[in-house]
């Protein structure tokens, strides 16, 4: 056990996690109990704050944190209650989409306000219900583009992900209504005009959507 301790203190956690499940000391050592609980936040907590302050970390390298935290539970459900315990938001999401739990995965998104993110998970899932919820998700989105006269522009990047949004819709048969909807919210808004939801939608999207008529 003192080695496991000067691994923790060297924030060795690898090598101390090793001992200690070598050692079989996992069980019946509070010690082993305490280094174990640091290892968990430690490869989960520092993903997180990697995720955030470096753009260039490699996805492989977040993942990898992910994944040994992960060992460190009995199964996947206990690691999920535990990172939402504690607001690691990232790694919860990593997990949920390793899992390929796309619709839960989307509700920690829509939790955070990352609506478009939300979307573009909830058209990974196979089921229509997931579908029109992206759906609902790309009408608010769009219903906040064009609010208070603003008027989308192509080169806008949140404008292009919409476009892909809607691509992918349009490949479900689900756009149809789309642009009546948002019509609708922008006759009861003063300040919107039905003029700039066409313009959102005639653009072409980039995920095989190639019509310059738009989404009808």
């Amino acid at each position: 056990m003192t080695a496991a301790k000067l691994y923790r203190e060297a924030v060795r956690f690898d090598d101390a996690v090793r001992v200690i499940r070598e050692h079989n000391l996992e069980t019946n050592q509070d010690d082993a109990t305490v280094i174990m609980r640091a290892a968990k936040l430690h490869y989960f907590n520092t993903a997180d704050v990697k995720l955030v302050v470096a753009s260039a970390f490699r996805v492989a390298e977040l993942l990898t944190l992910h994944r040994k935290g992960c060992e460190l539970f009995d199964d996947a459900e206990d690691a999920l209650e535990y990172l939402d315990a504690r607001g690691l938001d990232a790694a919860q999401v990593d997990v949920l989409v390793h899992l390929e739990r796309w619709a839960d995965a989307a509700d920690v998104h829509l939790q955070e306000g990352r609506m478009l993110t939300a979307a573009e998970l909830l058209l990974k899932d196979s089921s229509k219900g997931s579908a029109l919820r992206a759906k609902a998700v790309v009408l608010t989105a769009i219903s906040e583009q064009v609010s208070f006269g603003r008027v989308p522009k192509p080169e806008d990047p949140t404008v292009c992900r919409i476009q892909e949004l809607l691509a992918q819709l349009e490949d479900r048969k689900l756009t149809g209504d789309i642009r009546n909807q948002v019509c609708h919210q922008s006759a009861h808004c003063p300040n919107c005009s039905c003029r700039s939801p066409d313009r959102l939608l005639q653009y072409p999207a980039r995920l095989g959507h190639t019509s310059t008529e738009g989404i009808r």
